[in-house]
């Protein structure tokens, strides 16, 4: 859920702190870090911390973001990018074939704009 909460708090008025979330280190990626450094690229301050992060909310700008090869990430900030001034570009879109294979289906079906390009290697 952090990743969610995380894009919530982003666009939220104030600061949160998320605390006790030290496992998420050893998710699909580092998912603490994972957060701070994609919400840092959408001009949010974040201060990430040995077991989560503090958050201060601000408006999210379009940026290239890492996917970090982690299905939560990227449907998280496929979200972050809903509100996002300006165009955002996520890497390793296919990942959320792990949980949500058709999760740019119902994206799209939301209202969601998302060209996805399946890099094969």
């Amino acid at each position: 859920m952090v990743p969610a909460i995380a894009v919530l708090a982003a666009n939220a008025k104030g600061k949160t702190v998320i605390t006790g979330a030290e496992r998420l280190r050893i998710k699909e990626s580092d998912r603490i870090k994972s957060i701070t450094e994609n919400l840092k690229r959408m001009g949010v301050e974040v201060l990430e911390r040995p077991d989560g992060m503090d958050i201060t909310g601000s408006r999210l700008k379009g940026a290239k973001l890492d996917g970090f090869n982690d299905h939560r990430i990227v449907m998280a900030f496929s979200i972050a990018a809903l509100c996002a001034e300006g165009k955002t570009v996520i890497t390793d879109a296919m990942s959320v074939n792990k949980s949500y294979p058709e999760f740019f289906s119902d994206y799209r079906s939301l209202g969601g704009k998302a060209d996805v390009i399946c890099d094969r290697k």
